[in-house]
């Protein structure tokens, strides 16, 4: 069918789909699927099939994304299954699209980990950019979330442990996902946990993937999920770590926890919003047999200040191991709860500092007392500090008789 944009007017075709579902367009807004963006259906074009991509016969169409179509094809040497990711014609025209895409490929073959789909191949046919990945056929955490409503602790501490061997992996090489959710999370056959999608991945330290020309290319193109992302990437993606990716982690678990994003599906401007300041409550709120322990790791997860939240994928790892094995977790981390209020003033005051100057929230990031809440604290302090003083040190001066002087 084609549809159009009600928020940039851009028209593309997608696939037909006779149920309810949210459109991403390239602007970075999501709309629903409805009559009133619906120009035309073209159900021969949605069912139609390419013969091949590449030397790749194609079987099926598994489904669409962001940036690209998904098929189901055979490799015609190995005659095992893969998975093709074929470049949007939207996108074909696009030179910085057509790099990222590349440069996704690129990120991807460099990681061989049991926990990260594999990548194979990467090529052109005839101006379409397509993508050969490893084929998961046992479903994605999104799929049992639809099913089952929201899943057990245990068994979202078991898929989160997953991701994190897979970031491990990542972090190792300098890679940061940026777009961690339960759609980018998959199962193949025997149940173990498969990231995918590093489409969005961004490579730490290297200076050509940093640059003026690729962070044109993530603010023209989708950037991340809104649902699941961290102040810090909403505020500017090029400044992200891996304690953006425990954030985006935090956020995953929470839906799959409670069957409810964190702060609701919506208006993109607002979610960032809400993730930056409001205080979030705890998965317990929403489904009573949560354990605290839970709570306090996805809050922990999810803290909006990333010196807050846990520093690695390692350290998360060690905390959801101890959960699955009924020992203590985060046993200094409940003091911290005393400080929550406070926490909520200073993420308020912050906020207008921090989106006129991004590069203080960077700062502030590393080290929480430069933030602009601290500093006004040291100011009062200081000031009041000086101005006691100054009043002892007048209370406490000897007094000097004044005798009046005649003309005499």
């Amino acid at each position: 069918m084609r549809i159009v944009c009600p928020f940039c007017g851009i028209e593309r075709e997608i696939e037909h789909s006779s149920s309810p579902c949210d459109i991403e367009c390239v602007c970075g807004r999501r709309f629903p699927l409805g009559n009133e963006c619906i120009l035309e259906e073209y159900s021969e074009i949605d069912c139609a099939l390419p013969e091949k991509i590449g030397k790749y016969p194609v079987l099926e169409l598994i489904g669409f994304g962001g940036m690209g179509k998904i098929y189901k094809a055979m490799h015609p040497e190995l005659m095992i299954p893969v998975a093709i990711k074929a470049l949007k014609k939207e996108f074909s025209g696009d030179e910085r699209s057509r790099d990222r895409f590349i440069r996704s490929a690129r990120i991807c073959a460099r990681i061989s980990h049991p926990n990260v789909v594999r990548i194979y191949d990467c090529g052109f046919d005839g101006d379409e950019l397509y993508l050969v990945m490893e084929y998961i056929d046992g479903g994605s955490a999104q799929d049992l979330l639809e099913e089952r409503g929201h899943l057990t602790p245990e068994e979202t501490a078991y898929i989160a442990a997953g991701v994190c061997t897979g970031l491990m992996e990542a972090e190792a090489r300098n890679i940061v996902h940026r777009d961690i959710k339960p759609e980018n999370i998959m199962f193949d056959i025997e149940g173990t946990v498969k990231l995918l999608d590093l489409g969005l991945a961004k490579i730490t330290g290297d200076k050509r993937l940093d640059g003026a020309r690729f962070a044109a290319t993530i603010l023209n193109t989708s950037l991340g999920t809104a649902e699941y992302m961290s102040p810090e990437q909403a505020l500017d993606a090029a400044s992200c770590d891996g304690r953006s990716d425990i954030y985006s982690l935090g956020a995953t678990m929470y839906h799959l926890l409670t069957g409810n994003y964190p702060f609701g599906s919506g208006d993109a401007g607002e979610l960032k919003r809400k993730h930056a300041l409001e205080a979030l409550p705890p998965p317990s709120s929403l489904v009573e047999k949560i354990p605290s322990a839970m709570d306090e790791i996805v809050l922990k997860c999810m803290a909006k200040n990333r010196s807050q939240r846990y520093q690695s994928a390692s350290m998360l790892l060690a905390d959801l191991q101890a959960f699955l094995a009924g020992e203590k977790v985060l046993p200094s981390f409940r003091a911290e709860k005393r400080f929550f209020r406070f926490r909520q003033w200073e993420n308020a005051f912050n906020a207008p500092f921090f989106r006129r100057w991004p590069n203080w929230e960077r700062a502030a990031g590393e080290n929480s007392f430069l933030s602009p809440f601290r500093l006004l604290l040291l100011f009062l302090v200081v000031g009041a500090m000086a101005v006691f003083s100054a009043y002892l040190s007048t209370k406490g001066a000897p007094r000097i008789p004044v005798t009046g002087v005649t003309g005499k």
